[in-house]
């Protein structure tokens, strides 16, 4: 391909998103939420994390032009309707109404919603594995002290710390030749409600509505074995949790459709990463279990059956989808429901 002619599609794509992360830069900075303790780090990284995502852009648009003779490639398509919003906008002849345009500013607030949190998450769930390492490097007979609740709490943070990693860069990374573009955002306002409760800033008020934890007081299996018993459990279901995350690669993610996953454990049931997270909330919680645990954990538990439900109307849009729904036909539990 002619130079020139990479050059004229190059230009408008990488533009239109410098400016988009340059304005998604500015609002993170500006925007009091993101000013907050808890967005720290982000903060911190933000300016390196923006020149980075800038070359590798540039790097990426370049290289795929070049390599593909199609007029739209890769996220292009997106850049595109973007470069012909700013053209119509131009003109006075825009309608934000447009089902395109509508889509791709959705997603575009799925993508800075989530990108930061999940970067925060990963530092979190860093921060309470490394001193487990740190102490592993200075003393390995440490472990054998006490081997299970060190192994334990190791191994829960290490999952999910792996399973957020997938998710920070499935919403930073969209790519054909990943195959994991995103078709179109959830276009249910029941959807968007039951996803967003369950994040900051909104997951603090649902935890005031359904409130459970760990509290000695409640605490009614003081047996040790029982207790390492359920521990085992706990840390199984996380692991099925963590293998969904894996099933799905770079097309997790939420509020969107993307490439259909139906092999591995969503070959058993539709939902399985929200069995095994709720189901592992009851095991671990259930020594302490009280009125005021079991009512929270009901709620909790409602509102992934919630976005189960949502979900799936959103991802009957895709023909895939409904032949997957009649070859897995359970939801949670096979052969019951």
């Amino acid at each position: 391909m002619q130079i020139d002619k990479i050059i004229k599609r190059f230009v408008p794509r990488f533009l239109v998103q410098a400016i988009l992360m340059g304005m998604a830069w500015a609002f993170y900075k500006g925007f009091p939420f993101y000013k907050t303790s808890f967005f720290q780090s982000w903060q911190i990284a933000l300016n390196s994390l923006l020149l980075m995502w800038l070359g590798i852009s540039f790097i990426y648009l370049f290289t795929s032009i070049s390599f593909t003779k199609k007029q739209t490639i890769d996220t292009g398509d997106k850049f595109l309707i973007l470069i012909s919003f700013v053209k119509q906008l131009i003109q006075l002849k825009i309608s934000l109404n447009h089902k395109k345009y509508r889509n791709v500013f959705f997603v575009i607030f799925i993508k800075i919603f989530f990108i930061p949190l999940m970067f925060v998450f990963i530092l979190e769930h860093y921060r309470v594995l490394f001193p487990y390492f740190a102490d592993l490097s200075k003393d390995l007979f440490i472990f054998f002290k006490q081997p299970f609740p060190y192994f334990y709490t190791a191994y829960f943070n290490l999952l999910l710390l792996l399973d957020t990693i997938i998710f920070f860069f499935a919403y930073s990374v969209e790519s054909k030749w990943l195959d994991n573009r995103i078709r179109d955002p959830q276009p249910h306002s029941s959807g968007w409600i039951a996803a967003l409760i369950c994040y900051p800033p909104f997951n603090g008020a649902t935890a005031q509505l359904f409130t459970y934890g760990k509290f000695p007081e409640a605490q009614w299996i003081e047996s040790s074995i029982i207790l390492t018993v359920l521990q085992i459990i706990t840390l199984f279901l996380y692991t099925i949790y963590f293998i969904s995350t894996l099933n799905l690669g770079w097309n997790a993610g939420n509020l969107s459709r993307r490439k259909i996953i139906t092999n591995g454990v969503y070959g058993i049931i539709r939902h399985p990463a929200y069995l095994t997270k709720t189901f592992a909330w009851w095991i671990e919680h259930l020594p302490y279990l009280n009125f005021q645990n079991a009512l929270g954990l009901v709620g909790w538990s409602l509102i992934y059956l919630w976005r189960a439900y949502t979900e799936e109307i959103h991802l009957q849009k895709d023909i895939a989808y409904v032949q997957y729904m009649q070859r897995v036909k359970w939801r949670f539990i096979p052969g019951i429901f």
